[in-house]
């Protein structure tokens, strides 16, 4: 999901024609993906992160007040129009939803019984055999990733995880001025891809080796954007989107195992 804004971000504001063909490309495929995969938490996750973008960029000076306004506008009256659409789509299969409160219900009791240090690092399902919950859990894990990581890890395992984020997203945040466009392009997209996904987070899980590789991907990417929108920040106008590509190219593959 946080590549969606990342996408709008890029087909907005990246310099040059390319640039902004495949981001507008990556955008159509990324909302294709969530159609068909039925992701309602994920869909209300690019949301959230879409809704950003505008705001970011306005804030960057890179959209005036009143472009600001009417896009807001256009955007509360689309959605206002795909009501409707939005209801059968959220109202289909009504079983997911009584799960999901089941999961949250029972998992704040587990998390009662060790609120501060949790059962310990993927011992959620260990966790369970002390206790009957009705068979809730073994049609499928429990949908909370905030949830899940406080029963694991305990508050303070909760908060520590979160405060890591929450730095990366300020960085990306920071990022966002450079004077580099595609530097300021791909700060604001992560910016509002990152604070996004926290919604998702209430819905699902993220630990599967695809979701983690990538959310791990996407913060050394903050990282070096951020390295090299403090360290050599280009002249006020001046755009460097060749050599700010190869900049973060080469920036990760510094950090990669194989260096």
């Amino acid at each position: 999901m946080p590549l969606i804004p990342l996408a709008m971000a890029g087909a907005l504001l990246a310099p040059g024609m390319v640039y902004r063909a495949l981001g507008l490309l990556a955008f159509g495929a990324g909302f294709a993906g969530l159609y068909f995969t039925f992701s309602r938490g994920g869909l209300l996750s690019a949301m959230v992160g879409l809704g950003l973008v505008p705001l970011l960029m306005a804030a960057r000076g890179l959209m005036s007040r009143k472009a600001l306004v009417a896009l807001v506008t256009a955007g509360l009256v689309m959605l206002a129009a795909s009501v409707p659409v939005f209801y059968y789509y959220f109202t289909t299969r009504p079983g997911f939803y009584d799960l999901r409160l089941k999961h949250m219900r029972y998992g704040l009791q587990i998390l009662a019984k060790n609120p501060i240090v949790g059962v310990g690092a993927n011992n959620f399902n260990v966790s369970l055999s002390k206790y009957d919950y009705g068979g809730v859990f073994a049609a499928m894990p429990i949908h909370n990733h905030y949830l899940r990581l406080a029963i694991e890890t305990g508050l303070v395992g909760l908060v520590l995880y979160l405060s890591f984020f929450a730095w990366i997203a300020v960085l990306a945040y920071r990022s966002m001025w450079s004077n580099d466009a595609l530097l300021t392009a791909m700060a604001i997209g992560l910016c509002s891809g990152i604070v996004g996904s926290t919604v998702h987070w209430f819905d699902d899980l993220f630990y599967g080796p695809a979701v983690s590789t990538q959310w791990w991907t996407l913060c050394g990417l903050v990282l070096v954007i951020h390295q090299h929108a403090t360290r050599s920040p280009a002249s006020p106008g001046e755009q460097q989107p060749v050599r700010a590509a190869a900049a973060v190219a080469g920036g990760l593959s510094t950090c990669s195992p194989s260096s």
